[in-house]
């Protein structure tokens, strides 16, 4: 399963490639911002799909929420459910067991927002068709701790 924002408010299509990198292709997607949404979201996602193994989360602060929840129901992180989040916030890797996530590079992220603005304006400055907006995808890096079981190729341990 996954958490997030509503669609209307979603940086969903930026993250797709890290939530693939993350998810099985029958992922269910519940709306979610904060730790506080984010526990409502997994407690409507769990009481749906009771017997789900993992659950990818749309930031590290909602997987400290989804890792409360689970274990108040009895469950052990990772051997009855994994728990991928989306920030790699410093303190994801002190979360009890340490939190997988995926990374994503905010420097480059901004040194290329800043590049693509500057072209916008400097194209509107020299009297040029305004640019629009590029959309860059950069890959996002999977950062692998004790919260998820790795699994061989063929489902196994």
């Amino acid at each position: 399963g996954t958490t997030g924002p509503p669609r209307s408010r979603s940086r969903g299509p930026a993250r797709r490639p890290g939530q693939q990198l993350a998810m099985a292709p029958n992922a269910k997607p519940t709306p979610g911002v904060d730790g506080r949404r984010g526990a409502a979201a997994i407690e409507k996602l769990f009481g749906q799909y009771a017997d789900m193994d993992s659950v990818f989360v749309a930031n590290d602060q909602m997987a400290l929420s989804a890792m409360q929840f689970f274990r108040k129901k009895g469950l052990r992180i990772p051997e009855d459910i994994g728990i991928v989040g989306f920030d790699n916030l410093a303190e994801s890797a002190f979360y009890s067991p340490a939190l997988t996530t995926i990374q994503q590079d905010q420097h480059k992220v901004a040194k290329l927002a800043v590049v693509e603005i500057i072209k916008i304006i400097e194209s509107s400055w020299n009297g040029q068709e305004l640019i629009k907006p590029n959309c860059i995808i950069l890959p996002p890096t999977l950062v692998v701790r004790q919260s998820s079981k790795h699994l061989t190729e063929g489902g196994g341990e």
